[in-house]
């Protein structure tokens, strides 16, 4: 299962959890969190045999990590803080993309996708 490579590499990077804590969530972060935090979602898995890093059949899963911070600055180190956890599971294939504040919630947000390899 792709959540148990993606939440314990997000919640055991210190940078990253020194900014958020606990709060990292998949899919839907209640209806009102505590900023800052981080939403991860899988969007899509691709099955492959072709993939040359990994011996027989792998699987790829393209995970989204969306951060949302109270101010501008504050939004940039958690960029940068997932950017840097995403990075040791896998390869970032879009972003980060600065989605500026968000109307629905009033922070700041950034978006990523992550490509993410796995045996089967």
């Amino acid at each position: 299962m792709i959540a148990s490579i993606v939440h314990p590499a997000l919640a055991g990077h210190a940078p990253l959890a020194a900014i958020v804590g606990a709060r990292i969530y998949r899919d839907y972060a209640g209806d009102a969190p505590v900023a800052p935090y981080v939403i991860w979602s899988d969007m899509v898995s691709v099955g492959s045999t072709s993939i040359a890093r990994f011996k027989g059949y792998a699987e790829r899963v393209s995970v989204t990590i969306d951060v949302f911070s109270l101010d501008r600055a504050q939004s940039e180190t958690l960029r940068d803080a997932a950017r840097d956890a995403a990075e040791t599971i896998g390869k970032i294939s879009s972003g980060p993309q600065n989605l500026g504040r968000d109307d629905a919630t009033k922070l700041y947000r950034y978006t990523m996708t992550v490509d993410v390899f796995k045996t089967r």
